[in-house]
């Protein structure tokens, strides 16, 4: 099998020094003196909203504080999409950009609630629309009480997308189709917005990259100068001592001739 690895700093092996917490990757250099580069290898993390897989080097995500341990959010792990969750208490989605934690309460304001014979509508904020994952139904006149669901116009169909689909009977044929080639549309409408931050967020990635290489490519480079002239003073040194050693052999030798 492979030889094991090594911490000696003289052999060619591989390093065999611990890695900090949370890092699985090995060292990139043989064994060496002086201390490990950073990680610079991919690590991809899921933003907040579960829409976008983000890569980061190893050594940034190392660097993150562990705030979402404290409740505070990590700025590094927001995606630019729409969270679009839904809202278990009505069929609307949540409109704020990828955050951390619950989503804000739905703030939509004009929604259609209207009476069961559809005589009476009215717009109202969502959170006098649906309450407790019910609709509110208004009340009119005492007949409309017995009267059966309105049928869904054409002109209705954004007030129809509000509703529950048991809330009213199914739409005609040509709004529904409306509706699909609209919901298309915007699914490829942000798959194209998602594809371009992805695109922009990469090349700050590589950027950003590339100064931490160079920063620490120059770092690096002194310590490997700082190890070396210590070498070389350590052996210059050793040099001096040695001689002066062999002057007091050699004076120690003439007086023993005469």
């Amino acid at each position: 099998g492979p030889p094991p690895p090594s911490e000696c700093g003289e052999c060619e092996l591989e390093c065999g020094r611990p890695r900090p917490e949370r890092c699985k990757h090995k060292c990139p250099w043989p064994c060496h003196f002086e201390p490990c580069p950073p990680c610079f290898e991919d690590v991809q993390v899921w933003c907040y909203c579960g829409q976008s897989l983000l890569t980061y080097a190893c050594c940034e995500v190392l660097s993150w504080p562990d705030v979402e341990g404290e409740g505070l959010e990590n700025p590094f792990r927001r995606c630019p999409m729409i969270c679009h969750s839904s809202y278990s208490g009505c069929p609307h989605m949540c409109p704020a950009k990828c955050h951390f934690g619950p989503c804000p309460p739905c703030a939509r304001q004009n929604v259609t609630v209207r009476c069961r014979c559809g005589k009476l509508k009215q717009q109202r904020p969502c959170p006098e629309v649906w309450v407790n994952g019910k609709q509110v139904v208004l009340d009119c006149i005492d007949d409309c009480k017995t009267a059966e669901a309105p049928t869904v116009a054409a002109e209705d169909e954004e007030v129809a997308s509000t509703l529950m689909p048991s809330d009213v009977p199914p739409a005609p044929a040509d709004i529904r189709e409306r509706r699909k080639e609209k919901q298309k549309k915007r699914d490829q409408e942000m798959e194209e917005h998602r594809q371009r931050e992805e695109a922009a967020r990469r090349r700050q990635i590589l950027a950003r990259r590339a100064r931490l290489a160079t920063i620490c490519g120059g770092v690096m480079l002194l310590i490997v100068l700082s190890a070396y002239v210590v070498g070389w003073l350590r052996q210059r040194s050793l040099e001096r001592q040695q001689e002066a050693l062999r002057e007091l052999v050699r004076e120690r030798h003439g007086r023993g001739k005469k």
